[in-house]
């Protein structure tokens, strides 16, 4: 033996890491992003903040916006510009599945009532407009062209089907 470590004796296997270690890795920066969610949910009259508020409460993993800081995690890591992109996704993610739900008339998302299912069409159609304006807004917060470009790509895309 050469004082070299026997191979054999190497523990190759890949470490395992479940969902909510990574969670939890970036819980201070998500609270941030759901804070500007939450934001970019209040508005002026009640009756509309009271839906909007309900729908951005509503659950769901916010599984777009820990990807994008997970995906920005190995390169210039600020956060400023990256939580209004990140709440920007969810909003757009939160307002193609008003949509949908409406297209497609159906009547439970998560075990919940649709919007469309208590409200008329012409009332969440516009509460899905509102949340893509939002969520363009919040693009355009980033000060970044890419970005703006992406997500108006992306609204293009949603409404072309």
């Amino acid at each position: 033996m050469t004082g070299l470590v026997d191979r054999r004796d190497v523990d190759t296997a890949i470490p395992q890491f479940e969902f909510e270690d990574v969670v939890q890795s970036l819980r201070d920066d998500m609270a941030l992003v759901e804070a500007r969610v939450r934001l970019a949910a209040q508005v002026e009259y009640p009756g509309l903040g009271r839906l909007l508020q309900a729908i951005v409460e509503s659950g769901g993993k916010r599984l777009r916006p820990l990807l994008l800081l997970l995906a920005a995690r190995p390169f210039d890591y600020r956060i400023e510009p990256l939580i209004p992109a990140a709440a920007g996704i969810e909003l757009l993610h939160t307002a193609s599945l008003v949509h949908d739900d409406t297209i497609d008339t159906s009547q439970l998302r998560r075990g919940q009532p649709t919007l469309n299912s208590v409200f008329d069409t012409g009332t969440v159609i516009l509460i899905g407009d509102y949340l893509f304006a939002q969520s363009a807004i919040l693009a355009a917060e980033t000060m970044n062209p890419r970005v703006v470009a992406v997500f108006a790509s992306s609204l293009a895309d949603i409404c072309d089907g």
